[in-house]
């Protein structure tokens, strides 16, 4: 018999069976209404009796028996009543709070307490907000509270618990338990958040345990990303536009990578479940239903999408002038991120675009051949132009796959080939250099015609010099690359151009991306500054400490801490005469530019 039962059994039997009754003895307390019935008693009966009862249990005797059994049932009732986080929060339901107890140590504590509130005032440390033990001293709990308050605009919210306690210089349960007892922040599914959560907030978390977790490293677009994110969360109709937008709110959280995809910046959160009964994880999306999952993102966009399907893949410009032609006002640069990021649309050539389930206008036969003349017609029609050729040597010379879109076809190559012959004989040898006559499907004889005059012809003489002086590149365009760079397993000057968005994609402006990449050391420096260079090992070295930097603070400068590190690294790689093709002084004035970049006003 434990305390509690020996102090009770000084009372008679029916007063006993009315207390075990009232507060559940057996696991299942009863109302007053319904002891009342029971017992053949009224309500005022039975409300004398557990007065009676109370007064009894407060004599020295019985309340030595029962302070004994709570002393030596302190941590059940904590942990039933704080649960995993140690916190009790004064606004929580005591009615909720006490119906995790055994009845008899709830009828212990309100026999010598009064109340749960006077219990753990008593045995827990208060603050205005909660009551809470913790194995870290008050000092250093109060230090945080503090830290979290007047610190809270510097923070960047929501952070991963882990970055936030690196940030604070404390332990993770010291912050985490600072973060719950804030008034100003909260913890969601791992991560400190305000505590106006709203919907992007907890959205963005989520995108982040993905793109941090499960696909560490990796540049995934932002319509498969939606797609994963609602298989996983059921409650959240969140489209393309919905993560784009929650993405992009939060530049400590996710890098757009350009035409590539996002990637999280930072590791994902570690602690993700909530304690039991709480209801910290508990979000309402808005919104939510079957048919904001199916509609489109908006009018614009379905514009854009019937013009694709009405006249089939064209370039962005004839996109645009057809737009204009039906009345209809978008914007340029709105139409353009439409074709550029939405996974309805593809990319079938530098500048082209259709839509992804039908890439090509009249598209042959399921399981024609490559050449048929459906689809050759209509690649011809788009692609059989001086820029649109040079685009494509110059990005072979580079190193792009010969199928890096889906208009570059072994016959698309081979009817440049033709038309290179008859119409820019300057331009048919660079273009043998890169071609690859054994794969076109043509017949034998044309086959072995176009390989001799490869072998005769093909030399790449689009070669240019490096153009000096080098132009300032924002350092998170050099991050990007870096990301690019390691996911793809080499770099090029074409590709610094996509990710910048240039407005051409032979602008040779890139060299200085190229320039810079070789100074830090995140590739190595090719024969000629238009050639692939491969990624070094010191990538992701460079990777790390940039996107640390962007973690903590949202943006990067060349003056921040992370810049001026890889600057020196290039001054280090000056010294060393590890510059490649790059001339070691004009990288030097371009290091002296940046580090004299005045910090921007904030």
């Amino acid at each position: 018999m434990n305390g509690i039962a020996e102090a009770l059994a000084s009372v008679g039997r029916q007063e006993q069976e009315i207390i075990a009754a009232l507060y559940g003895f057996d696991g299942q307390s009863r109302t007053p209404e319904e002891i009342a019935r029971l017992c053949r008693l009224s309500l005022p009966q039975i409300d004398q009796t557990v007065k009676r009862v109370m007064r009894l249990m407060r004599h020295p005797a019985c309340t030595q028996l029962i302070r004994e059994a709570l002393a030596s049932a302190d941590e059940t009732i904590w942990t039933a009543l704080a649960g995993e986080h140690g916190i009790v929060l004064q606004s929580a339901s005591m009615v909720k709070a006490g119906a995790r107890l055994p009845g008899d140590l709830r009828f212990g504590i309100e026999s010598q307490y009064g109340t749960l509130e006077n219990w753990l005032s008593a045995n827990a440390r208060a603050t205005a907000r909660a009551w809470y033990r913790s194995r870290f001293s008050e000092v250093e709990i109060d230090g945080l509270l503090l830290r979290l308050t007047s610190e809270a605009d510097e923070i960047r919210w929501p952070w991963p618990l882990e970055s936030l306690a690196r940030a604070m210089g404390a332990q993770i349960g010291a912050v985490e338990t600072a973060v719950r007892l804030s008034g100003g922040c909260r913890m969601y599914a791992g991560y400190a958040a305000r505590m106006l959560l709203g919907t992007h907030a907890p959205r963005a978390i989520r995108l982040h345990r993905i793109l941090s977790g499960s696909h560490a490293g990796q540049l995934i677009r932002a319509w498969p990303l939606a797609e994963e994110y609602r298989s996983q969360f059921t409650d959240d109709a969140c489209t393309r536009l919905d993560a784009e937008i929650a993405m992009a709110a939060y530049p400590h959280l996710f890098l757009r990578v350009g035409d590539l995809g996002w990637c999280g910046i930072g590791r994902a959160g570690r602690r993700v479940t909530a304690a039991e009964g709480s209801s910290e994880d508990e979000v309402t999306f808005h919104r939510w239903s079957e048919e904001r999952k199916s509609r489109s993102d908006g009018a614009d966009l379905e514009v854009v999408r019937r013009t694709l399907e009405e006249h089939g893949p064209l370039r962005l410009c004839q996109v645009q002038r057809l737009i204009r032609r039906q009345g209809i006002e978008i914007l340029p640069h709105s139409a353009a991120l439409y074709l550029s990021t939405g996974d309805e649309f593809a990319r079938l050539a530098p500048g082209i675009y259709g839509l992804s389930e039908q890439p090509t206008q009249g598209a042959p036969p399921e399981g024609a051949p490559e050449g048929h003349p459906l689809a050759l017609a209509v690649s011809c029609k788009l692609l059989l132009r001086r820029i649109c050729c040079m685009q494509y040597v110059y990005a072979r010379w580079a190193g792009e796959p010969a199928d890096a879109y889906p208009l570059w076809t072994a016959a698309m190559e081979a009817e440049w080939c033709e038309w290179a012959q008859w119409r820019d004989k300057s331009l048919l040898g660079s273009l043998l250099a890169v071609a690859d006559p054994s794969g076109w499907p043509v017949d034998d004889s044309y086959r072995e015609t176009w390989l001799w005059k490869k072998e005769c012809l093909g030399y790449f003489r689009l070669e240019k010099p490096p153009r000096y002086p080098l132009e300032d590149v924002p350092l998170i365009e050099l991050l990007k690359l870096v990301k690019a760079a390691r996911w793809r397993g080499a770099a090029h000057w074409l590709l610094a151009n996509r990710l910048r968005e240039a407005a051409r994609l032979l602008d040779r402006s890139a060299m200085s991306h190229m320039a810079l990449l070789i100074g830090v050391g995140a590739v190595t420096a090719a024969g000629h500054w238009q050639r692939p260079h491969a990624v070094s090992p010191d990538a992701g070295e460079i990777d790390s400490l940039l996107s640390e930097e962007l973690h903590r603070k949202g943006s990067l400068e060349w003056n921040g801490a992370g810049g001026r590190a890889v600057l020196e690294r290039v001054a280090g790689s000056i010294d060393r005469g590890a510059t490649g093709w790059v001339a070691p002084a004009e990288l030097r004035r371009l290091c002296e530019r940046l580090r004299g970049q005045p910090r921007p006003a904030l």
